[in-house]
């Protein structure tokens, strides 16, 4: 036990000095500000989840523009316009649907800017699901994404995201504020 505890206050120290890269938050608190955040949360945030937990293809890509834009960076990078992305999620999603077993995506920000017709935010995703051996386990990512209102709807328009080669985790989720805050 003597040995493994200077490791774990090693891991808390590094895990820790990493969340506390980020930038602080910033999310106006404006009351129309706010307003716009609570459209965004309504019209992305709350089905992006409720498509993902249900592996529902069709409500999750209905949330993007049709001029949408993928991108990934770190050992996963690549571009993708709305069809070859939309093929990829029908795939994963139907697999996911197949195993049977629950997943869950949420979100946390460190930056939410909503203008009357567009909109930048940038946080960590956490996405959950139950291992082969039963297990939960989780996976974090950066992301950044553009927003677009398009006839009174909020749309996804760009979506960047990296797990920063493995190097976010669950401390950097818990820096961030939750949508509905």
């Amino acid at each position: 036990m003597k040995l493994l505890t200077p490791v774990l206050f090693l891991w808390f120290a590094v895990s820790t000095a990493r969340a506390q890269t980020f930038p602080k938050i910033n999310i106006s608190q404006t009351p129309e500000h706010l307003e716009r955040l609570k459209e965004i949360n309504r019209d992305i945030w709350t089905p992006f989840s409720e498509a993902y937990a249900a592996f529902d293809a069709d409500k999750y890509l209905a949330l993007h523009t049709p001029d949408f834009i993928r991108a990934n960076g770190g050992a996963y990078s690549g571009i993708h316009n709305l069809a070859e992305y939309a093929a990829e999620i029908k795939t994963g999603f139907a697999r996911g649907k197949d195993s049977g077993k629950p997943v869950q995506i949420d979100f946390t920000f460190f930056e939410r800017v909503a203008g009357p017709e567009t909109a930048s935010e940038r946080g960590i995703y956490r996405y959950s699901f139950i291992s082969k051996n039963g297990e939960k386990r989780a996976y974090y990512g950066k992301f950044h994404v553009f927003l677009r209102k398009i006839n009174g709807t909020w749309k996804i328009a760009v979506d960047y995201d990296s797990d920063e080669d493995g190097t976010i985790s669950e401390a950097d989720f818990a820096a961030g504020m939750a949508p509905e805050k």
